[in-house]
């Protein structure tokens, strides 16, 4: 939803297509073999049957046979590492993130400080919310949109990366 990193993308990638659309409510023909969605980008959709609208869209976009990739943060990830705080410093920049994680309400939040250098020390705020799913909700949400064969991957356990607690990868196609 940023015009902005968009502006960024397509100067890394002058090749590619890039649309501005919200994840939740996109059309596009169903024209495309796979598709991808990393980061836990998808956590920020704050309620279940947004996630479900998206799984909805993504579906309708794909070839049968097509392939979709994402990754979500789960309960144990947000126990684990969606406390506390930690910082980065650089020459022109320095980053503070303050994060927690409310299990009554699923809601895992992150506020951030920072500050650069641009025509002396600049400093802005913001806060990134997401929100846990459970494995059921999300299998269910994505079963619901004509998603199959559901496969699940932990981060850490079975691909081995590091930090990935409580990181869940998911496999799906379109029947």
């Amino acid at each position: 939803g940023s015009k902005a990193m968009l502006r960024f993308a397509r100067e890394n990638a002058p090749a590619a297509e890039f649309i501005l659309a919200d994840a939740r409510d996109f059309s596009l023909p169903p024209a495309y073999d796979g598709a991808v969605s990393t980061y836990d980008s998808l956590n920020h959709i704050l309620r279940l049957d947004e996630l479900a609208s998206a799984f909805r869209c993504m579906h309708a976009a794909l070839l049968p046979g097509g392939r979709f990739v994402f990754d979500l943060n789960m309960e144990e990830g947000y126990q684990t590492r969606w406390r506390g705080s930690f910082g980065l410093v650089g020459d022109a920049a320095a980053c503070i993130a303050r994060s927690s994680y409310r299990p009554d309400e699923r809601i895992g939040q992150m506020d951030f400080t920072l500050f650069f250098l641009e025509d002396g020390w600049q400093r802005t705020d913001f806060t990134l919310t997401q929100r846990c799913y459970s494995e059921a909700e999300v299998t269910s949400a994505l079963a619901a949109a004509g998603f199959a064969e559901v496969q699940m991957y932990d981060a850490q356990r079975d691909l081995e990366l590091a930090g990935g607690v409580g990181r869940t990868f998911f496999v799906c196609h379109k029947r």
